[in-house]
């Protein structure tokens, strides 16, 4: 298991016999002299500082947001756009940045199926440590190092200090919360991006005004004095419906997904006992199948809680556009699950 994440963490870089004692070098960190001063000697934290040592030649790192940038961009023969700066001057926020970098990453798809920045954890500082993995790749990494007891995640989905929180309250129900201008354009770039940007602007336009204006529509007046986020959660999942495989067992849910493909995807898998997999087994199954799909970079399937039902409410999206979706929907105060490794929501609850 070490020696397939080290592979994938490297881009699949390291000859047999590299990567076998690079593998035999972290397994022994107890025994590493160069190891000595970590003051945590569990076993995971010890082979999370062990990587972070021995795999040093392939880890941006430092306090410093923009020089990270730097030696991000040296990885790559063509460089990145230099260190992105607002309309004002300010300089991006750490994520701030890591959004930006992932539009980025989307122009070098090639044949590879582009990358995808991740984000390893430690202890002993406070300095970032990133690498660059291929994006297909990202999945089976996440579910390595979470069955390893690591600490990596994507870089688009840490705690985010640099992007604005929806603010509790009055400021968050209130008729200025979403109904302003610039509320209106992002749930409209919402509904754009979760329907792959496939509606004409008329279309797209008259869904957004639905939704935000659900409050007004019969069709929603069966639901029991619903609070703002609420209605508007129920209205975005039900406004586009016809883009959702919807369903309370996950089995028919896949179907529905590949029905999506004109190269359908495989069956269903079971278990070698046969029994079901669990809904977080199948989407960890899913999700490289979606990475392959390489129109546009690779699909994401994500999750979206309807508030009123216990069925999964599954949409595709690009995968490019997915960290951009999320931080849309935290600032409309949405809710929208990554499917893998995905938060389980009330949606989710007993399946």
């Amino acid at each position: 298991m070490l020696k397939e994440l080290v592979d994938l963490l490297t881009c699949r870089q390291l000859e047999p016999e590299e990567l076998e004692s690079t593998v035999a070098a972290i397994q022994g960190a107890a025994d590493d002299p160069q190891l000595h001063w970590v003051e945590d000697r569990a076993p995971e934290r010890l082979m999370q500082s062990a990587i972070i040592s021995h795999l040093s030649d392939f880890i941006a790192g430092g306090g410093k947001i923009d020089k990270v940038h730097e030696q991000i961009s040296d990885f790559f023969a063509d460089p990145l756009p230099v260190y992105p700066l607002h309309v004002d001057g300010r300089p991006f926020q750490p994520d701030e940045y890591f959004v930006w970098l992932d539009r980025q990453f989307v122009q070098l798809i090639g044949e590879k199926g582009g990358y995808e920045l991740l984000l390893l954890g430690q202890n002993h500082s406070e300095d970032l440590h990133a690498m660059t993995v291929l994006r297909p790749d990202t999945a089976r990494i996440l579910q390595l190092a979470a069955e390893s007891g690591l600490i990596v995640e994507r870089a688009t989905e840490r705690k985010r200090i640099g992007v604005p929180e929806v603010p509790m309250g009055e400021a968050r129900h209130g008729p200025g919360a979403v109904r302003n201008h610039e509320g209106g354009d992002m749930l409209k770039e919402l509904v754009d991006l979760l329907t792959c940007r496939e509606l004409d602007a008329e279309e797209l336009a008259s869904l957004a005004e639905a939704i935000e204006g659900a409050a007004d529509d019969p069709e929603f007046e069966w639901m029991d004095d619903p609070e703002p986020d609420e209605l508007r959660q129920t209205a975005l999942v039900f406004k586009l419906m016809e883009h959702f495989a919807v369903g309370d067992k996950i089995d028919e849910v896949h179907e529905l997904i590949s029905e999506w493909f004109s190269d359908p995807l495989p069956d269903f898998p079971d278990k070698p006992d046969g029994s079901k997999l669990l809904v977080s087994e199948y989407f960890a199954w899913l999700d490289p199948l979606l990475a392959e799909r390489q129109d546009n970079g690779g699909y994401e399937a994500l999750v979206i809680d309807d508030r009123v039902s216990d069925n999964l409410n599954v949409i595709l999206a690009w995968r490019a556009d997915t960290p951009w979706i999320l931080e849309l929907a935290t600032q409309l105060a949405l809710v929208i699950d990554r499917s893998h490794p995905y938060v389980l929501s009330r949606a989710l609850m007993g399946v």
